[in-house]
């Protein structure tokens, strides 16, 4: 279990990233070169690089050869799910905490 959990860890560190994430999400819409992301999220090629290499080795994303082009594209569309499911912890949670702060100023609020 020890394994799994360093395991865990790891793949949670690639997904908590903004960079990988956004490059997720774009891919997410279609196969994208290297120089698209680049474009697209506005850095540079060597960043851009080090993300990729990154995600690839995770198995998050592969790619495929178009002549001299690499095309990268999600390789598990499971990991679509699986941010989902921590987007929607993250909203639900959020929404809580709203929520508590505005019950917490209303009886405050009362007190008065």
């Amino acid at each position: 279990m020890i394994y799994l959990e360093k395991e865990m860890e790891n793949f949670l560190k690639v997904l908590g990233d903004e960079t990988r994430l956004k490059i997720i999400d774009f891919i997410n819409r279609g196969k994208r070169t290297s120089i698209e992301i680049q474009e697209a999220l506005k850095k540079s090629q060597s960043t851009i690089s080090q993300h990729m290499k990154v995600l690839v080795e995770e198995d998050i994303l592969t790619f495929d050869r178009d002549s001299a082009k690499k095309l990268y594209r999600i390789k598990n569309p499971e990991i679509l799910n699986i941010i989902s499911i921590i987007n929607a912890y993250l909203e639900q949670r959020n929404h809580q905490k709203v929520e508590e702060i505005s019950d917490s100023a209303i009886s405050d609020t009362l007190k008065v």
